[in-house]
């Protein structure tokens, strides 16, 4: 029986795309090909073409098996959140979000491959309530850990794929001895925790995402303010900790 070649992981693949010249815009941009351009034009624009202007998010799709062509609908706009999403889950790239143009009339992102600086993704997370820790767990995936409300991490998985996130729940109320103003004030927070925040360890730090409806504040070494709350913006990635900085230290 001939055997099947082994599925390319989304660097290999991207990589031999840029290689073949077939999309348009999609091109290495330094010598070192370290770092790359992804045409990125919103479908809103009058000049938007799908044929062109999607063919790469298309064909991660039918790669993935997402999309399969004459059977299923054509739907760029969840093409291009399925392959978003996939770069910005990998530690193997990172947005260059100073060198991305997106206000001109072919906008485009540039990303860096990140090169494997360890591969060790433990991350130990805490929860306190009122100084007492009430839960704790340490995360082996390298796609993190979900903190929130329940038992279900967000995410739709024929958009974003299966999420091998762990997942820490905040302990029911009634399981703990808080003071009842503590109490209280929980019972009205952890509603709005329902999806929760992710945080996970990639080769240049430690970052976090917030999904929750509830709102979120963070410090560290690279929170902008030291006298007053660091707000977490709703689906934003925000750095906490850059690994390199750290061991320099």
């Amino acid at each position: 029986m001939e055997q099947k070649e082994s599925p390319m992981r989304l660097r290999e693949w991207l990589i031999a795309q840029i290689d073949s010249g077939k999309y348009a815009g999609l091109s290495w941009e330094n010598e070192e090909k370290s770092l790359f351009k992804i045409p990125w034009k919103h479908a809103a624009k009058q000049d938007y073409r799908q044929n062109e202007d999607a063919a790469l998010f298309k064909a991660w799709a039918v790669y993935k098996g997402k999309y399969r062509e004459g059977r299923d609908r054509a739907d760029p706009s969840a093409w291009k959140t399925r392959l978003r999403c996939a770069l910005n889950k990998s530690s193997e790239f990172q947005e260059v979000s100073e060198r991305s143009q997106l206000d001109i009339s072919s906008p485009y992102k540039v990303y860096r491959i990140v090169e494997d600086t360890h591969t060790d993704f433990r991350l130990l997370v805490r929860l306190f309530y009122h100084g007492q820790i009430v839960q704790e767990l340490i995360t082996t995936s390298a796609e993190g850990c979900f903190i929130l409300q329940g038992t279900a991490p967000v995410g739709n998985e024929r958009i974003y794929g299966p999420c091998a996130a762990h997942t820490l729940s905040f302990p029911r109320l009634d399981t703990l001895s808080l003071p009842p103003g503590i109490a209280e004030a929980m019972s009205r927070l952890l509603p709005h925790l329902e999806k929760g925040v992710l945080v996970w360890v990639a080769p240049d730090g430690v970052f976090i995402k917030r999904f929750c409806q509830g709102r979120v504040y963070w410090d560290g070494p690279l929170a902008q303010h030291t006298r007053q709350p660091n707000k977490l913006d709703r689906e934003k990635t925000c750095k906490l900790l850059d690994i390199n900085a750290f061991l320099q230290v």
